[in-house]
């Protein structure tokens, strides 16, 4: 015996008018077939009690008593079976577009909270620039986007033409180096005379004075030299990002849920290291002396007070952009028990094609002789590309990669024009690929010589200044006893000569020979959002992109690892599609009146992977239409579509185009 009870505001309830009429619909939604919304039922209508129960949330929200009828109060249904009860729908009642009539009824839609339709409504109305927002913040709540989420990515400009630069680079080199040469003299003279100008309290202080002074003078030297290099090749900068798995962990804590998807979360995944640096439209001015208003911009240091990592957009944006880029779909499940204000259920995201549990329900043997082939869904042109942005050339000059075309056609043709393998679908990833930096420029080569020489020389010279710097501290030690002892037999000197301490040898050449491997860009600013694979390092400035970025973040990878399952071609035409034997080629079955049960009900709402009647084969539920028992001795039935795989065609072949941009 089965029997129904439904909850509202967790309050048992009478059963709508209709409730005997009330039908339930799966379409799955549009991340996986052409239609939309997921799970609906047919309107209920409500009088008495459970009217009186819903009027008093419209009135709460006029005297201010509770938050009225903009918020819904939550609906649940219960299937009691055997004295085993199960919650068969979880969701709430919604005022949208209700219809009331006055003191007599209100008829209203129920809407699930377990589906993508729901969590698209909800997605849409946050956005991650408010969950790093002081205001949030102080709510203290789950979901907070600390700075410390940032992940900061060096980055190095590069210029082109760069003949003129060149130049400029060997004539500032070449005037450092005689300053260089000169001083190297000075301080091998000082070296020689140390043995004897130790003389006379006058003589140490004037070495001590000329020792600091070459101190102070090769300081600003390594300073000139640091200046030139940033004018002249640009320094290495920092663009603050965010990995996507944590975007997509922060945005589920908000709504109090976990979230589930391997192909960002598992530390297998070539996409685990995966970032988003949202487009930086403003970059500050470096504050030194030199460079101020001389229009050098951006951050020489990673800034987490003064720069943002987060994804610029809502979290629909952010799903919207993952299902798109991973041909991916979304599952939402709530626990089991039923979802609870701190656990409202699982986001699950993968592969449309995949599901996230093995099949649970196996279709009866039903005779339908009426079936159709999807030949109507087959795409002989698939163009799949990332986002190109004017304002960073490399993504033009770096352009293979940027789009992969797939067009499927027939082996043999009797009549093109009489061909219907026709259909063209664009899909937009809505990301820029970010360049690697792969060698250094021509003023770069030069700087870099001269900086391995300079550092060698620099060495010597630190040497040389430390040994004289060792003989200045022994005499200032000892005038410092003097000054000392003469304090002790009554003759008063309020002074004493501090040591001065040791010089740090330069490694000015790592600052060019660490740029390889960095992200590229051709200015500071960039307007469309970049997605990149990093190798990660505790220390920022040793950030790089994945060596395979490149491929990783290509088109082509993107069609190879998950757009290749919307193609009709099946392994033995493709081998590569090794998991694909029949492609994307499905009859398809629609069967009118099948004995349905609310257990059968649980087996398929989030999982419409299901068997077909031998119970061995896979087959796809596409839609149904559930009428369930509402009473004992009832019985339900549902219309159901169903997708079989099956060959209908074999006459195909594959071409991919691969351009340059050339």
């Amino acid at each position: 015996m089965v029997q129904v009870s439904f909850e509202i505001a967790g309050k048992p309830v009478g059963l709508p008018t209709n409730a005997h009429e009330m039908e339930i619909e799966l379409n799955y939604g549009k991340d996986q077939f052409p239609e939309s919304g997921v799970m609906s039922l047919s309107e209920l209508t409500w009088v008495r009690d459970e009217y009186e129960l819903l009027m008093s949330y419209y009135e709460a929200g006029l005297n201010n008593t509770g938050v009225g009828i903009t918020e819904a109060p939550s609906l649940a249904i219960y299937m009691t079976e055997n004295g085993v009860q199960k919650q068969v729908f979880q969701g709430y009642i919604s005022f949208k577009g209700a219809r009331f009539k006055d003191k007599i009824s209100i008829t209203t839609k129920a809407i699930s909270n377990a589906t993508v339709d729901w969590l698209n409504e909800v997605a849409a109305g946050f956005t991650f620039e408010y969950l790093a927002s002081d205001d949030f913040k102080a709510l203290n709540k789950a979901g907070y986007i600390p700075n410390s989420a940032y992940v900061f990515v060096p980055y190095c400009l590069n210029q082109v033409p760069n003949y003129e630069q060149c130049i400029i680079a060997t004539i500032s080199i070449f005037g450092v180096s005689q300053s260089i040469y000169k001083e190297i003299e000075s301080i091998t003279d000082l070296a020689i005379d140390a043995g004897g100008v130790f003389t006379t309290v006058q003589a140490a202080l004037q070495l001590i004075v000329k020792v600091a002074y070459v101190i102070l003078l090769l300081a600003a030297l390594i300073k000139i030299i640091e200046d030139t290099i940033k004018f002249l090749v640009s320094p290495v900068k920092y663009h603050a990002g965010m990995y996507v798995r944590d975007l997509l962990k922060y945005a589920a804590d908000y709504l109090n849920m976990s979230i589930v998807c391997d192909i960002v979360q598992n530390p297998n995944s070539p996409y685990y290291n995966e970032i988003i640096i949202p487009p930086k439209l403003y970059n500050a001015p470096v504050g030194s002396s030199i460079t101020s208003g001389s229009g050098l911009l951006g951050f020489l240091t990673p800034d987490p007070n003064s720069q943002v990592g987060w994804f610029k957009g809502t979290f629909a944006d952010l799903l919207n952009a993952i299902k798109t880029k991973y041909n991916a779909k979304v599952v939402v499940s709530v626990p089991v028990g039923g979802a609870t204000p701190t656990n409202q259920g699982t986001i699950t995201i993968v592969r449309k094609d995949l599901n996230v549990v093995p099949p649970q329900y196996t279709l009866p043997n039903l005779y339908q002789p009426e079936y159709s082939f999807n030949s109507d869904e087959a795409i002989a042109n698939y163009l799949l590309e990332f986002e190109t942005d004017s304002t960073d050339m490399n993504t033009l000059q770096d352009y293979q990669g940027t789009i992969c075309q797939v067009i499927t056609g027939q082996k043999t043709v009797n009549y093109q024009p009489f061909v219907t393998l026709t259909d063209f679908q664009q899909v937009s990833i809505p990301f820029a690929r970010a360049s690697i930096k792969t060698g250094l420029t021509l003023p770069e080569q030069i700087i870099d010589d001269f900086l391995q020489v300079f550092d060698a020389i620099d060495s010597a010279l630190v040497s040389v200044i430390n040994v004289c710097i060792s003989a200045v501290n022994k005499i200032t030690g000892f005038i410092n006893k003097v000054v000392k002892a003469l304090r002790f037999v009554g003759i008063k000197l309020n002074w004493s000569i501090p040591a001065l301490p040791t010089l740090q040898k330069s490694n000015l050449s790592a600052t060019i020979e660490n740029r390889i491997g960095m992200m590229m860009l051709s200015a500071d600013h960039f307007q469309v959002a970049k997605i990149l694979c990093i190798k990660p390092s505790t220390n920022p400035r040793f950030t790089k992109l994945d060596p395979n970025n490149a491929t990783l973040e290509s088109a082509l990878a993107h069609w190879n690892g998950f757009h290749y399952v919307n193609s009709i071609v099946p392994k033995q035409i493709n081998p590569a599609y090794s998991d694909r034997p029949y492609g994307a080629q499905v009859m398809t079955k629609t069967f009118a009146s099948v004995p349905f049960t609310w257990q059968n009900f649980l087996d398929v709402v989030t999982n419409n992977q299901i068997f077909a009647p031998d119970g061995v084969s896979p087959a796809i539920m596409e839609r149904i239409k559930f009428k369930p028992p509402m009473q004992s001795g009832s019985s339900g039935k549902a219309e159901i579509k169903v997708r079989f795989y099956q060959i209908w065609t074999l006459n195909l072949q594959e071409t991919f185009l691969n351009p340059s941009g050339a």
